[in-house]
């Protein structure tokens, strides 16, 4: 009875170890990345040896793959190789996927594409398989609105639609050379005149201003002619509009305008010959040496100036006295060393801008 009990159990005991065996043996390329150890059937103590052998195997081979540190890169791949000349693997095909994560050490191991002042551009591996799928859900824009439109007025000379940080910018009128304004053309001059001294001298006709005593001599508001020339800058002053203004900030601003000019007026002619005018036909000479647009401009503000001169006996300002108030707004004395040189030059002005207004006005 003992031996035959024995037996029995170590049978059963075996079939039991059979089936254990047997599911080690499905298990033998676990993710661990170790086999399960087939044993015989045995008595009880050795059984349980070799149970905990096994499970002390599998155990430390886990731990070792999963806590095993980065190791730093070896020899470059054929892949990567092919990857930095430009080729993929595969015999051509640049679909070269890369079955690892990049370490700090890998990315500084990544070939550089010298850019000159600009740096160097990386060439980076392409994105693994397993993060393109995030790539899929980002489509091209179906619906693109326009909120936002900037047309140029060719009747007032100015854009519209713009930003409001950008009105003082495209629309400035003052400081800015003529050449890059918008004009006017009139029969009797040959370049065009620019819209904004155009618009002034009609806004103090309008006003009539040409009647109002102390014209272009009495200063205005000094804050509502920088009201004034701020909304000329941004395009926002309308010429109907019934807001009244100060018939001599028109006037002030026509002068403003001509000494804000990067480069003034008489700057295009030799000093010299503007010292030696003594008579209306030496400013003749003179003014028609001008470059153009200066000449027509100039030409332009003589014959206001002429227009202004005819209302003499109710203004009060005379040919003299509107080459006195106006005259230095049209040369810079920056250029001169000797202040007594500049206040010289400055009468002269004076004299030869006279001269000027008289030849006008005896050709009409």
């Amino acid at each position: 009875n003992g031996n035959g009990n024995g037996n029995g159990y170590n049978q059963n005991y075996g079939g039991s170890q059979q089936q254990q065996n047997k599911y080690g043996q499905q298990n033998q390329y676990n993710d661990y990345g170790s086999s399960q150890q087939q044993v015989q059937p045995s008595y009880n103590n050795q059984q349980n040896q070799n149970n905990n052998q096994g499970y002390n195997d599998n155990h430390n081979s886990y731990n070792n793959n999963k806590y095993q540190p980065a190791q730093s890169p070896g020899p470059m791949s054929p892949d990567t190789a092919a990857l930095k000349n430009g080729v993929g693997s595969g015999g051509g095909n640049n679909n070269f996927q890369p079955t690892y994560h990049l370490t700090k050490e890998q990315h500084k191991s990544i070939p550089t594409v010298p850019l000159g002042p600009l740096g160097n551009l990386k060439i980076l591996p392409p994105k693994q398989q397993k993060h393109l799928s995030g790539d899929k859900k980002i489509k091209q824009p179906t619906a693109v609105e326009h909120k936002m439109r900037v047309t140029h007025n060719k009747e007032t000379g100015r854009y519209e639609g713009l930003p409001k940080e950008w009105l003082e910018h495209l629309n400035k009128q003052f400081g800015v050379h003529p050449k890059d304004l918008p004009g006017i053309a009139f029969n009797q001059y040959q370049s065009k005149i620019p819209k904004v001294l155009c618009m002034l001298r009609n806004a103090l006709e309008e006003a009539n201003g040409y009647q109002q005593v102390g014209i272009f001599r009495l200063a205005p508001n000094a804050s509502d002619n920088k009201a004034v020339k701020e909304k000329i800058d941004k395009g926002q002053l309308n010429e109907n509009s019934e807001e009244k203004v100060d018939v001599n900030v028109y006037a002030n601003l026509i002068k403003v305008w001509f000494r804000d000019l990067p480069d003034p007026l008489l700057n295009c002619v030799n000093p010299d010959l503007i010292e030696h005018v003594s008579s209306q036909s030496d400013a003749a000479d003179v003014v028609n040496s001008f470059p153009e647009p200066n000449k027509s401009i100039f030409l332009w503000l003589c014959d206001m100036c002429v227009d202004i001169a005819i209302h003499e006996k109710t203004n009060k300002m005379s040919a003299q006295n509107m080459a006195i108030v106006v005259g230095p707004n049209l040369f810079n004395t920056d250029k001169f060393e000797n202040p007594m040189k500049a206040m010289t030059y400055s009468g002269k002005v004076v004299e030869f801008f006279k001269h000027a207004i008289l030849w006008r006005q005896s050709s009409m």
